[in-house]
């Protein structure tokens, strides 16, 4: 089925679940190998929930190592740890085939209560998150990934007290965001953010025409999520074929 997947030219995503590293690699390769045969310009893009802390979709007692959580590394007040605990990290998951990283988190906790980020934020200062949030992106970058920055435009505010199938609502107004929950993103954009996902969660303001950022057609939403398309200046993550780990005899 999967074989068949790969044939097909508008071929977006699918989320398979593997945890050890030696099986992950024998999953990429098989599937990088399957595309290649298929016909596709480019390798696959392989990413990973890999946040430390209590969030990794690769655990394997002999190959990857369990770090600290964002906040745990923020607590130490070392830039530098927060860049070489993120660079070991993309190292150890560049050697199973994964080369994209669903990371760094850059919301702003300003609301720990009934929501699911916790340890995942690096703390409620937006400047902290900042700086904190691209040290990470800088340590996954110089060791080849390619960054996406989570969970725009924040879930840091947000009460998640229903069932899972519920959508959260910010009711912040575009100039409240701007102040602090859009900071650590406009900032990791600035110094060479390749991507950034977008929240499950929805708008209800005035000004913001109540409807899920991912559909807004609200001009103040548009600007922003205008920052969202790949930078366009030169990075050490860019996306081209160019990129010795983006080039199909890497990956076979």
């Amino acid at each position: 089925m999967i074989r068949l997947l790969f044939c097909l030219p508008y071929l977006s995503q699918h989320v398979l679940t593997s945890s050890a590293a030696q099986e992950t690699a024998r999953l990429v390769q098989e599937l990088q190998t399957i595309a290649h045969q298929a016909g596709h310009p480019v390798p696959l893009l392989i990413a990973v929930d890999q946040e430390n802390g209590g969030v990794n979709s690769l655990f394997d007692e002999d190959y990857i190592c369990q770090f600290p959580s964002a906040m745990g590394v923020a607590a130490t007040g070392s830039l530098e740890l927060a860049y070489e605990v993120a660079n070991a990290t993309a190292k150890e998951v560049s050697a199973v085939g994964v080369n994209m990283i669903m990371g760094p988190v850059l919301d702003v906790l300003t609301n720990a209560r009934y929501q699911p980020l916790g340890v995942r934020a690096t703390g409620d200062d937006p400047q902290e998150v900042s700086q904190y949030g691209i040290a990470a992106m800088n340590g996954y970058k110089d060791a080849g990934l390619v960054t996406c920055g989570k969970h725009f435009p924040s879930y840091g505010n947000l009460d998640f007290l229903g069932s899972s199938l519920d959508m959260p609502i910010i009711t912040e107004t575009i100039e409240q965001l701007s102040l602090s929950a859009l900071v650590p993103f406009r900032n990791a954009i600035r110094d060479g953010l390749d991507a950034m996902m977008v929240g499950g969660c929805a708008m209800a303001n005035a000004s913001t025409y109540d409807s899920p950022t991912f559909v807004s057609n609200s001009d103040d939403v548009s600007r922003y999520e205008r920052h969202a398309r790949l930078s366009q200046r030169p990075s050490r993550g860019r996306l081209t074929a160019k990129r010795s780990w983006l080039q199909w005899s890497d990956h076979l």
